[in-house]
């Protein structure tokens, strides 16, 4: 009985760990699509709960994708994308573009990574 107890409780986690691998990969995908949109249609109508949806998105699986062993990289990945995206807008043609869609990257992991910071900072008040 108790093994069927600790079989379910690890694949609720696996489950939970896929569904956030997919909320994550969905999330960066939104990102690209974002990021053309407002390039190329920045009066569409639906934008904003578009935006809305994404930014939830990132918090929510900056919480539950991102483990203890992979924080340190996720944090340096966010600053250096940040830092990095602004150059690429002063290339010809597809700058603009390509600036676009990095700044929403930029914007998904950055606010990914505050949930990740907050969950680390409830951590040193919550016991385990």
């Amino acid at each position: 009985m108790a093994t069927r107890r600790a079989s379910r409780k690890r694949s609720s986690g696996a489950n939970l760990e896929m569904i956030a691998k997919w909320l994550f990969l969905a999330g960066l995908v939104l990102s690209v699509v974002i990021g053309v949109l407002v390039t190329t249609t920045p009066e569409f109508a639906g934008l904003s709960i578009v935006i809305t949806i994404w930014m939830l998105l990132a918090v929510l699986t900056g919480y539950l994708f991102i483990r203890k062993q992979d924080e340190l990289h996720f944090f340096v990945l966010a600053v250096v994308l940040f830092t990095f995206n602004a150059n690429l807008n002063s290339l010809p043609y597809a700058g603009q573009y390509v600036g676009s869609v990095l700044n929403a990257l930029s914007f998904y992991l950055g606010l990914a990574a505050l949930s990740v910071a907050v969950r680390n900072i409830v951590g040193w008040f919550v016991p385990d």
